[in-house]
């Protein structure tokens, strides 16, 4: 089973992460870390936004947390975020072009190890601290 899981993972790191917009939107003098400027997302396949106007600023080393409903619009959210998908209105900026992006997915893979391993993954240079923090 943790086989599968390890299979899922790393397809996801190969592919969900990769930008597919290498070219970020660079503004220096932006304070934030990221900044969401009027967003609107619409699939190709609908009638209706999935995200209309969404403003947000993060600032190095806020955490946040997108909660809502299904179909909310919580992983698009994420993938603009992540530059894996482009608004279709509004703009996303960062002040340093390496800022990078990280979201928990909606199905989170355990694999049947300790606590440890799974927060490290299997990486053996992460300090107990760091764990722990």
């Amino acid at each position: 089973q943790s086989e599968g899981s390890s299979d899922v993972v790393f397809e996801f790191l190969d592919f969900e992460n990769k930008p597919p917009h290498p070219n970020p939107n660079i503004k220096a003098y932006q304070k934030s870390q990221v900044k969401v400027e009027d967003v609107s997302y619409q699939y190709s396949n609908s009638n209706q936004n999935a995200l209309t106007h969404i403003n947000m600023v993060i600032y190095s080393g806020d955490k946040i947390a997108i909660v809502g409903p299904s179909g909310a619009g919580k992983t698009t959210l994420a993938h603009i975020l992540s530059q894996i998908k482009t608004p279709t209105e509004g703009s996303v900026s960062f002040n340093k072009e390496d800022t990078r992006i990280g979201f928990l997915s909606q199905n989170p893979y355990i694999f049947t190890d300790s606590i440890k391993n799974n927060i490290a993954m299997y990486n053996n240079e992460v300090s107990d601290k760091t764990i722990i923090q």
